[in-house]
């Protein structure tokens, strides 16, 4: 129970760097 409560904000935070890298690359392009 505790393993899936853990593993949400984990992949929310995953995405959010996934986004912002992203960014990163089209700024620097």
């Amino acid at each position: 129970m505790s393993q899936s409560l853990f593993s949400q904000p984990l992949n929310v935070i995953n995405v959010g760097i996934a986004m912002f890298s992203d960014d990163l690359k089209k700024q620097h392009v």
